[in-house]
């Protein structure tokens, strides 16, 4: 039986580190080796909690080493080439494997540490419920064309890459110490001028407090620190650039693809924005646009406090004409 339980795990994670062999058709023998492992395991560690402290040593570590296990796995962005702080449920399990082991360890009475015992195993039915759909497919190493067909778009879901756009025309210009506008694509037809801005919440980290807050943020997926207070909208102006008067004006809720607007932004989250002027009844002349960001409520607008233009309160764009 355990010779079995070697061969059909260490044959499945073979051929599927290997890279290029399918390992779809060694499941059905990695599955039930796996479960087999682990219950024996479990019967192991629930019949040795009544040993003394020595023997006991080893059930402690190797409660910890499993919890450091699903922990790594978690943290798999991208399979073997990019791996992230694996948020609140890598950290539960890291931290309820560790308390789980020094119970077992040091607990007083057998029923106490097998309680710990427990505590795995309760812990082990949770991760499976509240990560199984990535996890499967990661446990398993199944190819994207296998068993799991979707494992790239949930590995997304779980751990979302926040990717820089390209544009055309790159900015550096900071609002509210925390909203950055990387840059923008303009395309101007007849009647209509498209822009298309591409901005990210950037925290500025100023202090220690402030860092330990990013890696708590991190690390248990919370938003303790939130520097974006309000839903702040946009506006679009274009001045006539002989009188410097108001000519055209677009204002809007920034939202992201999600429509969540600004206040629900995450720390690194990069979002593009579509914006459609109508110029057909403007007339032929000199124009500037430029774009800022304002507090609806109180018509108070974000003043630009790092990068291009700073200390100013918008941010012009280009000049161009309209014969």
């Amino acid at each position: 039986m355990y010779i079995y339980i070697v061969v059909a795990i260490v044959l499945q994670l073979g051929v599927q580190l290997n890279k290029g062999v399918d390992g779809g058709r060694y499941h059905m023998l990695y599955l039930p080796a796996s479960l087999l492992a682990t219950g024996l395991f479990f019967e192991w560690l629930w019949f040795r909690a009544e040993a003394r402290l020595p023997s006991r040593l080893w059930g402690a570590a190797g409660i910890i080493l499993v919890s450091a296990y699903v922990y790594l796995m978690l943290g798999w962005q991208h399979w073997l080439t990019t791996w992230v702080l694996p948020g609140r449920w890598g950290s539960n399990t890291l931290l309820g494997g560790l308390a789980a082991g020094l119970l077992y360890l040091l607990g007083r009475g057998s029923s106490l540490r097998q309680w710990g015992v427990l505590g795995v195993v309760g812990l082990g039915v949770c991760i499976s419920l509240g990560r199984g759909p990535l996890h499967w497919g990661m446990f398993a190493y199944e190819e994207p064309g296998s068993i799991n067909p979707h494992r790239r778009e949930i590995e997304a879901l779980y751990h979302p890459v926040h990717r820089v756009p390209e544009s055309s025309v790159q900015t550096d210009a900071v609002f509210a110490d925390n909203l950055r506008l990387l840059g923008y694509d303009f395309t101007q037809n007849d009647d209509t001028l498209a822009i298309t801005t591409h901005w990210q919440v950037e925290y500025q980290m100023q202090s220690m407090l402030h860092q330990l807050y990013g890696f708590l943020n991190t690390a248990l997926e919370l938003e303790w620190d939130k520097r974006l207070q309000q839903p702040y909208h946009f506006f679009l102006h274009l001045l006539d650039t002989n009188s410097g008067e108001l000519t055209y004006g677009l204002d809007e809720l920034m939202l992201n693809d999600s429509g969540l607007p600004v206040i629900q932004w995450r720390n690194g989250e990069t979002v593009t924005l579509q914006h459609l002027l109508t110029l057909s009844e403007l007339p032929p002349g000199q124009y500037r646009l430029g774009i800022g960001l304002y507090d609806f409520e109180s018509g108070e607008r974000l003043p630009i406090t790092g990068g291009t233009s700073a200390g100013d309160d918008w941010l012009p764009l280009r000049e161009f004409a309209l014969r």
